[in-house]
């Protein structure tokens, strides 16, 4: 099934799940993507750059933002 999807697929469905509060470990990302460690790892990496993510205790997740006080 992840065979039959584009790079570009795979990167938004884990967006997707990412953003419906679901924590994914690289390993994760790699099952769900149907990819290997080190393109899961470079996937996540490339989304952290524009996407609210990071990577905490081996688990990738959506930051949580705190609004600024002016």
């Amino acid at each position: 099934m992840a065979g039959d999807r584009t790079p570009r697929q795979r990167a938004a469905l884990v967006a997707w799940w990412l953003a419906h509060g679901e924590g994914m470990t690289t390993a994760d990302v790699a099952r769900l993507a149907g990819v290997k460690l080190r393109a899961a790892q470079q996937l996540m990496i490339e989304l952290s750059c524009v996407l609210p993510i990071l990577r905490e205790s081996g688990v990738w997740q959506v930051c949580a933002l705190a609004e600024l006080d002016e």
